[in-house]
């Protein structure tokens, strides 16, 4: 019995454990890693380091390897399941500013088998991105945005 009254002695008079130096995490103190992402992929596509076809490849395969890590080699780009509605938001961003850069990139190239390549790539996107929400629930505005990248996919996969 001493020990359940030292528990609820801690409780009721807010008693830190000693045994537990941890303090809990708050939803203040959590790091918006979705918020993160969009900023680095934004940094890494607005200051490319050099000049030339080689630098911009170089800078091209930067982007590519920042997205490919997160949409495809980890969990946290696989469904917004279990995320705050800020991350959410901020993955919108991240899948927009992704589509952006590859549909950019495709407008740029002559050469087909490139511009097929890139097609591809943005199709994937637009299909992750899908996926990402599709898998999540989170209510009628994300079924609108889910309806709009699929809109979007259609008019990639069927355009000329």
């Amino acid at each position: 019995q001493g020990s359940n009254y030292s528990i609820a002695y801690a409780k009721k008079n807010k008693v830190a454990d000693d045994d537990n130096d941890e303090e809990e995490e708050t939803e203040d103190d959590k790091v918006n890693l979705a918020s993160t992402f969009v900023a680095y992929l934004k940094h890494t596509m607005l200051h490319n380091t050099g000049t030339g076809e080689e630098a911009t490849a170089d800078n091209d395969n930067a982007v590519r390897s920042i997205y490919t890590s997160i949409l495809y080699h980890s969990n946290y780009g696989k469904s917004c399941a279990g995320k705050t509605e800020e991350e959410t938001r901020y993955m919108k961003s991240f899948f927009d500013a992704c589509i952006q850069f590859e549909t950019v990139k495709m407008g740029r190239r002559k050469d087909k088998k490139k511009k097929k390549g890139r097609k591809m790539e943005l199709c994937k996107l637009y299909e992750t991105a899908i996926g990402f929400y599709a898998n999540g629930g989170g209510g009628s505005y994300w079924r609108k945005v889910v309806d709009g990248y699929q809109r979007d996919l259609d008019d990639v996969k069927y355009s000329f």
